[in-house]
């Protein structure tokens, strides 16, 4: 990867932590119940999705980049206009299916029958994001990750707008349906209806965005496409070549995102009452895993530079380089990490009362004992990134399938003893995390022949978040009854994270070599010569 798809898909990291901060902020509007049926929506058309074409953006841009640096313009054309009619007929077939079984997705599959209405109404986005995705493969092929960076932005802007018009415009028709049929869901499932109309308008002016930005460049365009070679490659062989790039990254997709849907599933066959298993569904997804997301989004993407350059350097095998590198960055996200989840942890009380105005002694209980996955989460990712760049794909599938298989059997085990306990997700999502965590860092330890520094990597971290952790726990006790629970907050994460970020330099828990190539490490330096420790 060259720096400007790295800053690219920084971006594009840290435009899903505003997505779920989008989420969050809609969710005051629907609900813990319409978060929910949204949800069921979502996973449902994010399964789909990914198998018909979620990657196809940035293998398409591969391919075409490939053939471009070659002279091969006549070729890379047509694999863009083969892959675009491809597409686009699997968009619309992808889009009447979605349409059609959004009956057994919403009562068979998922059991949140309220989530039907919203699955059809969302079904054009399949289409759509196909047709959006071909386009953004154009212009990364062509060297320009302007359009697709813009684009990651503008998503759940454009959503944050149109999704509160519409969701307050439909609200009002949900009350009276509610009011007739003397059942309350109907206002949170047209208030959701409202932020699935928003989704829809985003893709379409998305797609006009690109078109338009397409059209402008079509005039250079054109004089380089009737460059080069000519193609003999026929449809069906593009289509192949196409997919026989991307079908195991499909996989990947579908293992990565399996757990969000095995999770609903498993829930609701042992929760008879839909009432209840939203409301406590629409928490865990809506503000649990929205707060715990947006700070491993923001994290991995700090980290996102290191382990690509750790994983260039493992494909180059490079062994003792990689170390070096793969180490200071996996010790970086380690240390930002592990202070936000202790942080979450023993602040979890006046945290749930910042983000949450119903049932916040439950979402206490959910971070109290599931925070772990900011920790978890973001050296899984950073450990991912680092063997997917590498090309180590068929160990990241075996490390997903069997994470997959251990968080399967938890759910098992632990909806068996509670049945109905929500609590089963948060603790099924730590083990998936953790275990995926270990196993992938272990992957990595395997094939570049070396272990971790348990001095520098881990004990001085878990040493200072201790001390960070304590006085949290102290402050939080002594100021909440005098400032509530969000001033509290603020003024104990600034404190601590002072605290912390003094006693990893000053134990030197980074060296000072290390500074340079870790994020934040200029400020850690500066910190650093303010003690007198460099």
């Amino acid at each position: 990867m060259n720096q400007v798809e790295i800053k690219r898909r920084q971006i594009q990291l840290c435009a899903v932590g505003l997505w779920l901060v989008v989420i969050w902020i809609l969710g005051k509007s629907l609900g813990d119940n319409g978060v929910a049926y949204l949800a069921a929506a979502l996973e449902a058309f994010i399964f789909l999705w990914a198998i018909v074409g979620a990657n196809v953006s940035d293998t398409l841009g591969k391919l075409l980049r490939g053939r471009n640096v070659r002279g091969q313009y006549k070729n890379a054309d047509k694999l863009f206009k083969c892959t675009f009619v491809f597409q686009g007929i699997a968009g619309m077939i992808g889009s009447f299916l979605f349409f059609c079984l959004a009956n057994y997705f919403s009562e068979t599959l998922l059991q949140v029958p309220y989530s039907r209405f919203l699955i059809m109404i969302l079904s054009p986005c399949v289409f759509l994001r196909c047709v959006n995705g071909v386009i953004l493969g154009k212009f990364q092929g062509d060297g320009s990750e302007l359009p697709t960076t813009v684009a990651s932005i503008l998503r759940p802007l454009f959503l944050l707008g149109f999704g509160l018009l519409f969701s307050r415009m439909l609200t009002d028709y949900g009350e009276k349906v509610s009011n007739l049929l003397g059942q309350d869901a109907f206002t949170s499932m047209y208030c959701g209806v409202g932020v699935v109309i928003a989704m829809v308008l985003t893709e379409v002016l998305v797609l006009v965005f690109l078109l338009l930005i397409y059209k402008g460049s079509s005039r250079s365009r054109r004089k380089k496409d009737s460059e080069g070679m000519r193609t003999t490659d026929s449809f069906a062989g593009q289509i192949y070549v196409l997919y026989g790039s991307m079908g195991l990254y499909i996989l990947q997709g579908l293992l990565l995102f399996l757990p969000v849907i095995l999770g609903l599933i498993f829930y609701r066959k042992n929760v008879s009452d839909i009432d209840v298993a939203a409301q406590s569904y629409g928490l865990y997804i809506g503000k649990y895993l929205v707060v715990c997301g947006v700070m491993i989004a923001l994290i991995a993407s700090s980290g996102f530079p290191s382990a690509v350059k750790a994983g260039g350097l493992l494909r180059k095998e490079e062994n003792r380089a990689t170390r070096n590198i793969f180490q200071s960055g996996f010790k970086a996200v380690l240390v930002y990490s592990l202070f936000f989840a202790v942080l979450f942890t023993v602040m979890s009380s006046q945290l749930a009362e910042t983000i949450s105005e119903s049932m916040v002694s439950l979402l206490a209980e959910m971070l109290a004992a599931g925070s772990g996955i900011v920790l978890f989460g973001t050296v899984a990712y950073y450990c991912y990134t680092v063997l997917k760049v590498a090309g180590k794909k068929h160990w990241v599938l075996g490390g997903l399938a069997l994470a997959n298989m251990v968080y399967a059997v938890s759910l098992s085990l632990w909806f068996g003893k509670n049945p109905g306990n929500i609590m089963a997700l948060v603790y099924g999502s730590l083990v998936y995390t953790g275990v995926l965590a270990v196993l992938l860092t272990a992957m990595i330890c395997v094939i570049i022949r070396g272990g971790m520094d348990p001095l520098r990597i881990f004990a001085i971290p878990v040493g200072c978040v201790c001390v960070a952790g304590l006085l949290g726990h102290i402050l939080g006790k002594a100021l909440t009854p005098h400032l509530g629970g969000t001033v509290t907050f603020v003024a104990v994460f600034v404190l601590s994270w002072m605290l912390y970020l003094m006693l990893v330099v000053f134990l030197r828990c980074f060296r000072e070599q290390e500074l340079s190539v870790i994020p934040g490490g200029r400020i850690l330096k500066g910190l650093g010569q303010l003690l007198g420790v460099f």
